[in-house]
């Protein structure tokens, strides 16, 4: 699959891949917009989505203490989680192409770490897609010939077009922007492991930041890095800021220390249950 990333990019108008831990195998979806109708039976379909997303949900529960007290088990769980992947072929409405319900809430917690970068459609930008992959590919072996298991979800990487927003994944005029993330149910390992991978991931993928949305707060020697990936975007980041939120009012200390600024949101009070 990571040989075939520019045919990917050229012949459909998205697509994701999908790996879990341990499987020599990958799921790759995509999409393409066409002029079919729906297919028949949207209602039934997200009837029975439901049904088994609550489903997951509940097994999530039973599977992540497991995992969590006997490691060792997490190979046969992701090889059995993998085949269990559903593959079909569907035209359907975009608003329908929603993989996640309301039954997310009620999984097991799980962690995420994540960045995105700037690739062009040649040889050197599709190698660094597969250098992320592979690095944390690499990471994942080595903690296994340890014995520890840090990912028991699964690692996913998608390309879509870039944008000018301030603070976005990658702002390189002309280029797309790869995102690639990788998930677990929280366990005693996952941690040390985030935080290796995103510092690996940072230092050695050219233009990469955090996605914002995900777990890098654990490592805050990597914020002077952040801050000069940002480049010419941070200074007028940081106007919006001092003309909207004066007072920082809105700047609590994580983002006070991402961004070198004072921090004045209030403390919540602690209130008493009587």
């Amino acid at each position: 699959m990571l040989n075939n990333i520019n045919n990917y990019i050229n012949d459909f108008d998205y697509w994701q891949v999908f790996w879990f831990p341990f499987n020599d195998e990958v799921q790759v979806q995509t999409a393409q917009v066409v002029t079919k109708s729906p297919t028949p039976g949207a209602h039934l379909r997200d009837f029975w989505k439901a049904v088994s997303g609550h489903a997951q949900a509940h097994v999530t529960q039973v599977i992540a203490p497991m995992l969590s007290h006997s490691p060792q088990k997490t190979p046969g769980w992701t090889k059995t989680a993998f085949h269990l992947l559903p593959v079909n072929d569907l035209v359907m409405n975009q608003s329908d192409n929603v993989m996640l319900g309301n039954w997310i809430d009620d999984f097991a917690a799980s962690e995420n770490t994540s960045i995105s970068f700037p690739i062009d459609l040649n040889p050197a930008g599709i190698s660094t897609i597969r250098k992320s992959w592979e690095i944390a590919q690499k990471m994942v072996d080595v903690y296994e010939g340890r014995n520890e298991y840090p990912v028991n979800l699964e690692m996913n990487f998608r390309v879509f077009k870039s944008s000018k927003q301030y603070l976005l994944g990658a702002d390189v005029p002309g280029s797309l922007t790869c995102n690639i993330q990788i998930t677990s149910f929280k366990n005693a390992v996952w941690v040390k492991f985030s935080a290796e991978l995103f510092t690996k991931w940072m230092a050695e993928i050219p233009g990469a930041k955090p996605h914002w949305g995900k777990q890098f707060q654990n490592v805050p020697e990597s914020y002077p890095l952040i801050r000069k990936r940002l480049g010419a975007n941070l200074a007028p980041f940081l106007k919006v800021v001092k003309e909207y939120d004066p007072d920082h009012l809105f700047v609590n200390e994580f983002l006070g220390n991402l961004f070198e600024l004072p921090c004045n949101t209030p403390t919540p009070t602690p209130k008493s249950k009587y």
